[in-house]
């Protein structure tokens, strides 16, 4: 049997296995960001994207590991989920992520593929 992540657990999130996500602007650097309480600063800050980029990693995601990922529809909530499937398209990686309670889980048959820039680190338990 696998094991299964239940309310009021602590989970250690290992960002640097698949590669650390690089900021996409100011507001994501730590410290930083407590200057975007600022309104002229936030207003810039809004303005600034820099793309997605990520550091190179130990590792791939593959079927069958715990990640945590932005959700699709409010990249501010994060979401845990295991992979079930991945499949490529010209050039982006997609994966296909489900909960392991099926017949209550918000996953990838709510929201659909999950793009590979969402995908925060691996779940260690």
């Amino acid at each position: 049997m696998e094991s299964a992540i239940r309310t009021g657990l602590w989970l250690w999130i290992d960002k640097l296995t698949y590669g650390g996500r690089l900021p996409e602007r100011w507001a994501d650097i730590p410290l930083i960001n407590a200057f975007t309480h600022i309104a002229s600063l936030r207003i810039t800050d809004a303005q600034n994207y820099w793309s997605y980029r990520r550091l190179p990693g130990f590792t791939k995601p593959k079927t069958g590991d715990i990640v945590v990922f932005n959700n699709t529809h409010n990249e501010e909530t994060l979401l845990v989920k295991r992979i079930t499937k991945i499949k490529q398209e010209d050039n982006l990686i997609l994966y296909f992520l489900m909960g392991d309670n099926r017949e209550k889980s918000n996953d990838s048959r709510t929201f659909g593929w999950v793009l590979e820039r969402l995908i925060v680190g691996k779940v260690n338990l």
